[in-house]
C-alpha cells in the first residue's frame, strides 16, 4: 500500500506482494560461458587453453565448497569473436569465478525460441516457458471468456481471428454476427462470436456533412481506419508466425487471451464515435453475453459520472458482473488530464516496453544524436552527407510551407504538432524536394518519442535533442547529416517507463482515489492490421501491410482486458471489482532492474498521477491473496456520500436510491484498493488532522488457512497506524476488515504548499516463501515439496543449517499441507534438534517428523518458517547523527540442504529499494525492494551459494538485553504487573556528538535512531506507569479500547547505535480476564509469554509469577523450550513467603508472544487467614467469598 499525501488530501494505494518459491528433491547441472580477460595471461602458459584448464582446477579444488571435489571439462574455448571457455559449473564455483582478475563475466547458457509480440513476454506471459504459465494454464487461455470491443471494427480475415482448435462457443453467448455490407456471417466463427455495427448516432450527428459514410467507410462493421483491429489482436488475438511492420519488429504476434473470444461492436467512423451509439453498444454487448468490455475510446476532458455516457453504460455492465476497461487518455503529461475516471471503471494508463527501434542522427563533427523510426526504404549512405535546414521556430511543416529553394536536397527538421501527422510531415518535406525528415519534440512535448513508419528516411527526436541539433545548426557555417537505422533493438532499458503522452491523475472529479488505476505497454504495439489501410493511415501512403506498430493508451487498454479475461477465465467467479483489485494490488512501481520507475517527459521519478497503483503484473494478479470487492450498492453509497443529487444519481443507477439507507458515511469509505481523504471535509470530534478509514478484504488464495501482516512506510508529518495490524483467516472467501488512522500534525503549513506530495507504503502480505530483511529481525519462509526417491519409507526430514546461522537461530516452525488445493489445511509438526555423524562443515540439523510415512515415490508439501536474531551486521559499523544505516545480511541463494534439489527460488525482500550492492548467482533479478535469485535446477546435495546483501535499514534495532517480568497473583481482584527493561540499540554505533538541535529540525537527522516505543498491552488495561532510571515517572501515551491497549513510551533521550536505557513498566488487570477454576479446585492462569515491545529481541527473559499465599503443586505449559524452577518471595512482615515460578528464555522474539498456562492448586481457608489476620472466621469468610464471587469456571 503507497501513501501520498497532497494537501489537503491524503491517498493510500494498497499493494499486496506475493512471494512464491518452490524446493524440491532432484539432481542435474547447468552450463556457464566463462569471458576471459586474454592479455593478462602469464607468461608461463604457452597457449590459452593450458591456462584456462589452470583457472578451472583451481576452482573446482577450492577448500570452500560444501560439495564434493569434481572434475570440469572444459566444453568451448572460444578465440576469435570472444575470448574464454564454456563448462559446467555450480552456483559456487561462479561465484569463485568472478572474483578472479583475468574474469571478466560468467554467463548461463540459455536456449532461444522464437520471439512472441515483445508486450507479452514483456509481462512474463510466455507460451512455451518452463518457469511463467500459470495464468495462461489455469485460465486455458481465456478460452471461456468473452471481451467485447468498441472500437472501428474488424478486418476479419486476419490470421490473428481464426479459431483452429477451439473448443465450442460458451454457452451464455447469446449474440448474433451482423456485420452489415462486405461482411458475410460466414466470417465470424468460433474465435470471432458476435460483430455488430453502431452508425445511427454517428449519421445524425454528421447530418450537415456530406457523405459521412462513403463508399470505403460504408456500413459495416468491417474496419476501415485499423485502430480496431489492432486493439482487438492486442486484447485476443491468435498466435501468428512470421509477423513484423515492414520487417521491424519480427517474430510471433500473440494477444493477451489468446483462446479468449471476441465480440467486436463498430461504433467509430470517419469522424468520430457518437456517445450514442456508445451506450447502445456496450447495452447490447451486456445482452449478448460478453465478460469484459474494452473502450479505448475517451473524451478530451473526464466529464462528470451523470453527464458520461461510457460510465453510465459501465455502471451497468458492472451490475452484470462485466468488468469495463478504459483507455486513460493521450492528453500528455499535465496533471488532471485523465478520463475515463469512474470508480467502476478500469482505467490504463500507458508504458514502454524493452524494445526500441533506434536511428541515429549523425551530425558531420561527430555527434551522434538517437531517435526513433519504422522507415523501410533505401537508406542514406554512411558517408555521405546532406545539409540540415530548420527555417523559423516553430516550423511544424505544414503543407505549403517550406520553400523548395531552400529545402531541396536537405533533411529538413520540422517540429512535432501544428495540423499535420507525423508522417504526413515527411509527405511535405518530400514534395518540396527535402530528402530526410526529422521531427522533433518541442520543450512542451519532453522526452518521449514515438516510431513512424516515413515515407522518406526520418526519425523523431527528444526535446532535449532538438535543443542539441537547433545549437549545431544555428552555429554552423554548412550544418551536415546523415542517418543510421540500427532496426528493432531488444532489451532497451530502462522499461517500462510511463509514456510522455499517457494521460496524468489526479482525479479531476473524485479526489476520493487514484486514476489511472494502473499502467500498461502502450508504446510502439505491434498487432493485426487491415488489408485496405496503409500504416501511416495516409491516403499517398502505397505500402499495405497485415501488421501495424501503433503508441497510445489505446493499446495499453486492450492489454488490461486481456489479462482481466485471463483472470476471468481463472476465477469465474471473482466480480470485476475482485479483479481490478487483484490487478492494482499486485502492480510494480520499480522497472525491471530495480530502480523506481521513470517519466517519459523528463525522465525522472514518477509518482501515482503517472503510474496510478503501477505496473500490471498478470502472474502475480492470479493470486493476490486479498482483494478488495465492491457492489453496485456500494458505489451508489459512495456517490450519496459525496452530496451528488438524487436527480444525478438515478440519471446513473437508472433508478431511486435511498441515500439515507446507504453503509457508507464518508466518501473515502468506498472499499477501494487506495484511499484519498479530504481533511477539510472529515469529521472528528477531536481535530479534522486524524482521519479514520474502514477497509474490508476478501481472502481469496487457495491456501485455506493464511496470515497477513502489515508494514507501513508512513509520509513526512504524517502517523498512519493500522488495527488490527495481522489478519488471520481461517477459510478462502472469508471476509476481514480493518482501519486506519491517518493523522497529521502539520496541517497548516500543509494547506500552505498545496502542490506539495508526500509517498509512504502499506503492505499486507502472508510472508510466504520470502527471506524476509525488513527488520532488524529476519524472517525466511519456505515451501518445501519433498519426493521420497530412495528405498525405503521416510518417516522424517532433515533441515540443514551453516553453524554460522545456528547461533542466530531464534525459532522454527514446520506445518504440513493436506486436502486437494482448494481445501488444503495445515497440522503443526514436531521439529526436534538432531546430530548426525560426520556432518560437513559443523553443519547443524532438526528432524521434522511427518504425519505420515512417505512411500517410495510420494511426496508431500511443508511449510517451514524459521527466525534469526543478530543477523545484521551494521557496516559501517560507527555512523554520525546525519547519517542513514546501512547493514550486511549474509546468506546463501541456494538453502544448504542433504537432498539434491530439483528446483528453488529465493526471494530477499528488504525494507527499501535502497541497495548499496548485491552478490549476482545467475539468474538474478531485482525489482525495487526485492531480490530474486533463480530459479536453479538440479542442484547437488550441500549446494551452497554464497550471498551478500549490503542495504538501507533505519528501522530500530531495539534489543532488550534483559527484561524481569513480574505477575502477581492476588485473589483479591486484580493481576499486578511489573517489567524491568535493560534497552540498548543494536545498530551501528553513533560517533561524534550529538546535536538536538539537528535532531529536531533536520529530518534525516538520526534516521536510524528511535525516540519512542511502543508496547501492546492487553485489553482493561489500568494503573499504568513509566519508571525510568532517575525516577522519572509518565504515564507516556496510552490508547486503549476493547480488544487491546497500547502504550506509547519516550525515553528521556532518543536512541542511537550503542545507547541503553533502563526503565520499569507497571500496570494492573482485571483478574477475572486471566484466571480461571476448574471444578476440582485447580487454578488457571492463562497469560502471554514474551516481551510487549513491539519488534524487539530480548537476549535474556525471565518470567516470574508470584502466586497467592497457599498455593501448592504449580505447574507451567510453555509451547516452546524454556527453563523452569521455583523460587519464594517474601514481603514485609511476611514469614511463611509466597511460591514463585520461573521461566527463562534467552534469544525471545515477536513470534514468542503467545498464551502458556500456569496451574497451581490453592487452600481458600489458609489464604484467607493471611489476608485478614484476627478478623472473625464469620466476617472473614464473606469479605473472602466476595472477593473470590468474580472468579469464572474453567472447564476441562
Amino acid at each position: 500500500m503507497a501513501l501520498l499525501l497532497t494537501p489537503p488530501s491524503l491517498t493510500i494505494f494498497l499493494s499486496l506482494n506475493l512471494f512464491l518459491s518452490c524446493l524440491a528433491i532432484g539432481h542435474g547441472g547447468q552450463v556457464f560461458i566463462v569471458q576471459v580477460q586474454n592479455d593478462i595471461k602469464p607468461s608461463e602458459f604457452s597457449h590459452v587453453e593450458d591456462w584456462y584448464k589452470s583457472i578451472l582446477k583451481s576452482v573446482v579444488m577450492s577448500p570452500n565448497s560444501f560439495q564434493a571435489k569434481d572434475n570440469k571439462e572444459i566444453i568451448h574455448v572460444y578465440k576469435t569473436v570472444f575470448h574464454g571457455f564454456s563448462t559446467s559449473l555450480t552456483s559456487q564455483q561462479v561465484q569463485q569465478l568472478k572474483k578472479r582478475p583475468e574474469i571478466i563475466g560468467v554467463m548461463p547458457d540459455q536456449t532461444l525460441q522464437l520471439q512472441i509480440t515483445r508486450s507479452p513476454q514483456f509481462l512474463g506471459l510466455r507460451p512455451g516457458s518452463k518457469t511463467t504459465n500459470d495464468l495462461l494454464k489455469l485460465s486455458d487461455f481465456g478460452s471461456n471468456v468473452t471481451i467485447g470491443l468498441l472500437d472501428t471494427g474488424i478486418w476479419p480475415e486476419r490470421e490473428s481471428f481464426n479459431d483452429e482448435g477451439l473448443d465450442p462457443i460458451p454457452s451464455h453467448w447469446k449474440g448474433v454476427c451482423d456485420g452489415g455490407g462486405n461482411f458475410s456471417t460466414s466470417l465470424c466463427n468460433k474465435k470471432l462470436i458476435g460483430v455488430r455495427y453502431f452508425n445511427q448516432g454517428y449519421q445524425k450527428g454528421n447530418q450537415h456533412v456530406s457523405n459521412v459514410i462513403d463508399n470505403d467507410d460504408k456500413p459495416s462493421a468491417r474496419d476501415t481506419i485499423g485502430h480496431g483491429t489492432h486493439t482487438t489482436s492486442t486484447a485476443a488475438g491468435r498466435s501468428v508466425n512470421n509477423a513484423s511492420l515492414l520487417d521491424y519488429a519480427q517474430g510471433v504476434a500473440v494477444g493477451m487471451a489468446e483462446k479468449a473470444r471476441v465480440a467486436v461492436y463498430k461504433v467509430c467512423w470517419g469522424l468520430g464515435c457518437s456517445t450514442a451509439d456508445i451506450l447502445a453498444a456496450i447495452d447490447k454487448a451486456v445482452e449478448d453475453g460478453v465478460d469484459i468490455i474494452s473502450i479505448s475510446l475517451g473524451t478530451h476532458f473526464a466529464e462528470p459520472y451523470q453527464t458520461d455516457a461510457i460510465a453510465i453504460g459501465s455502471f451497468g455492465a458492472m451490475e452484470k458482473g462485466v468488468l469495463v476497461s478504459c483507455a486513460a487518455g493521450n492528453s500528455g503529461f499535465d496533471e488532471g488530464t485523465v478520463v475515463n475516471v469512474a470508480p467502476w471503471i478500469t482505467t490504463v494508463g500507458a508504458s514502454t516496453i524493452d524494445r526500441a527501434f533506434l536511428t541515429d542522427l549523425v551530425l558531420e563533427d561527430g555527434t551522434v544524436i538517437t531517435g526513433s523510426s519504422l522507415y523501410k526504404g533505401k537508406p542514406f549512405s554512411n558517408t555521405t552527407y546532406f545539409p540540415l535546414f530548420y527555417g523559423h521556430e516553430p516550423n511544424y511543416c505544414e503543407p505549403g510551407s517550406l520553400d523548395k529553394e531552400l529545402v531541396s536536397g536537405k533533411i529538413v527538421v520540422c517540429d512535432r504538432g501544428g495540423l499535420v501527422l507525423r508522417a504526413e510531415k515527411g509527405l511535405v518535406v518530400r514534395e518540396a524536394g527535402g530528402v530526410g525528415l526529422v521531427v522533433a519534440n518541442t520543450p512542451d512535448l519532453g522526452e518521449g518519442i514515438t516510431a513512424d513508419a516515413h515515407l522518406i528516411p526520418g526519425l523523431a527526436i527528444t526535446a532535449s535533442a532538438r535543443e542539441k541539433l537547433l545549437n549545431y545548426i544555428n552555429s554552423t557555417e554548412n550544418p551536415q547529416a546523415t542517418m543510421v537505422f540500427h532496426g528493432t533493438q531488444l532489451g532497451f532499458k530502462p522499461a517500462p517507463v510511463v509514456a510522455s503522452f499517457s494521460s496524468r491523475g489526479p482525479n479531476p472529479i473524485s479526489n476520493y482515489f487514484v486514476k489511472p488505476d494502473v499502467i500498461a505497454p502502450g508504446v510502439n504495439i505491434l498487432a493485426a492490421w487491415p488489408d485496405n489501410v496503409p500504416p501511416t493511415g495516409l491516403d499517398k501512403d502505397p505500402r499495405r501491410t497485415k501488421f501495424n506498430i501503433m503508441s497510445g493508451t489505446s493499446m495499453s487498454c486492450p492489454h488490461v482486458s486481456g489479462l482481466a479475461a485471463l483472470l476471468k477465465g481463472a476465477h469465474p467467479d471473482w466480480s470485476p471489482a475482485m479483479i481490478k483489485s487483484a490487478l492494482v494490488t499486485t502492480a510494480y512501481t520499480h522497472d525491471h532492474d530495480g530502480n523506481p520507475l521513470l517519466d517519459e517527459k523528463d525522465l525522472k521519478e514518477t509518482n501515482v498521477w503517472g503510474m496510478g497503483a503501477g505496473h500490471v503484473d498478470p502472474e502475480k494478479a492470479l493470486d493476490p491473496g486479498l482483494v478488495y470487492d465492491l457492489t453496485g450498492e456500494d458505489y451508489l453509497g459512495f456517490l450519496c456520500a459525496t452530496k451528488m443529487s438524487p436527480k444525478d444519481i438515478k440519471m446513473i443507477a437508472r433508478r431511486s436510491v435511498n441515500c439515507s439507507t446507504s453503509k457508507i458515511e464518508n466518501p473515502w469509505d468506498l472499499n477501494y484498493p487506495n484511499i484519498g481523504v479530504d481533511f477539510d471535509n472529515a469529521s472528528s470530534e477531536s481535530s479534522n488532522s486524524e482521519v479514520l478509514v474502514t477497509r474490508t478484504v476478501t481472502h481469496v488464495s487457495d491456501d485455506v488457512a493464511a496470515s497477513y501482516t502489515v508494514s507501513i512506510t508512513s509520509p513526512k508529518d504524517v502517523t498512519v497506524t493500522v488495527d488490527p495490524e495481522t489478519l488471520v483467516f481461517k477459510e478462502k472467501g472469508e471476509k476481514q476488515s480493518y482501519r486506519v488512522r491517518i493523522q497529521t500534525n502539520k496541517k497548516r503549513k500543509l494547506l500552505q504548499n498545496k502542490n506539495d506530495n508526500e509517498f509512504g507504503r502499506l503492505v499486507w502480505t502472508d510472508g510466504k516463501h520470502q527471506i524476509d530483511l525488513s527488520s532488524h529481525i529476519v524472517k525466511v519462509f519456505l515451501t518445501l515439496k519433498v519426493e521420497n526417491t530412495g528405498e525405503a519409507a521416510a518417516s522424517d526430514i532433515l533441515l540443514a543449517f551453516p553453524p554460522t546461522q545456528i547461533q542466530h537461530l531464534a525459532f522454527i516452525e514446520a506445518l504440513a499441507t493436506t486436502g486437494k488445493r482448494k481445501k488444503k489445511t495445515y497440522v503443526h509438526l514436531d521439529v526436534k534438534p538432531t546430530e548426525l555423524p560426520d556432518a560437513p562443515n559443523g553443519t547443524k540439523y532438526f528432524t521434522i517428523s511427518l504425519l505420515n510415512p512417505l512411500k517410495l515415490g510420494d511426496s508431500a508439501t511443508l511449510e517451514v518458517l524459521y527466525i534469526f536474531t543478530h543477523s545484521l551486521e551494521p557496516f559501517p559499523v560507527e555512523i554520525s547523527q546525519s547519517e542513514s544505516q546501512l547493514v550486511y545480511y549474509r546468506d546463501s541463494a541456494l538453502i544448504l540442504s542433504p537432498y539434491r534439489i530439483k528446483q528453488q527460488i529465493t526471494f530477499i525482500k528488504t525494507p527499501s529499494n535502497k541497495v548499496e550492492s548485491f552478490t549476482r548467482v545467475e539468474p538474478t533479478n531485482r525489482a525495487g525492494a526485492e531480490l530474486k535469485y533463480g530459479p536453479f535446477e538440479d542442484q547437488p546435495t550441500y549446494s551452497f551459494a554464497p550471498i551478500i546483501v549490503h542495504f538501507e535499514n533505519n528501522n530500530p534495532f531495539a534489543v532488550v538485553e534483559e527484561l524481569v517480568r513480574e505477575v502477581e497473583i492476588s485473589h483479591w481482584g486484580s493481576l499486578q504487573i511489573t517489567e524491568h527493561y535493560n534497552l540498548v540499540h543494536g545498530g551501528a554505533r553513533h560517533k561524534g556528538v550529538f546535536s538536538r538541535v539537528d535532531y529536531q529540525s533536520r529530518s534525516y537527522s538520526g534516521v536510524y535512531s528511535f525516540k519512542q516505543l511502543l508496547a501492546r498491552l492487553p485489553p482493561k488495561v489500568h494503573s499504568v506507569y513509566y519508571r525510568d532510571e532517575i525516577g522519572n515517572i509518565s504515564s507516556s501515551h496510552l490508547r486503549t479500547d476493547s480488544r487491546k491497549s497500547e502504550l506509547e513510551i519516550e525515553p528521556r533521550y532518543p536512541l542511537f547505535g550503542g545507547w541503553k536505557a533502563t526503565f520499569v513498566i507497571g500496570y494492573g488487570l482485571p483478574l477475572q480476564d486471566f484466571l480461571f477454576e476448574s471444578s476440582d479446585g485447580r487454578r488457571y492462569l492463562n497469560f502471554t509469554f514474551g516481551c510487549p515491545l513491539v519488534e524487539t529481541v530480548v537476549d535474556k527473559l525471565t518470567i516470574k509469577v508470584v502466586l497467592p499465599e497457599g498455593s501448592k503443586d504449580p505447574s507451567a505449559v510453555v509451547p516452546f523450550p524454556v527453563e523452569q524452577h521455583l523460587e519464594t518471595k517474601y514481603s514485609y512482615l511476611d514469614v511463611v513467603g509466597r511460591t514463585v515460578v520461573v521461566l527463562e528464555k534467552k534469544n525471545a522474539v515477536p513470534v514468542h508472544n503467545t498464551p502458556f498456562q500456569l496451574t497451581y492448586t490453592w487452600i481458600f481457608l489458609y489464604a484467607s487467614d493471611q489476608h485478614c489476620g484476627g478478623i472473625s472466621q464469620r466476617y472473614l469468610m464473606q469479605l473472602c467469598g466476595n472477593g473470590n464471587a468474580h472468579m469464572n469456571t474453567f472447564p476441562l
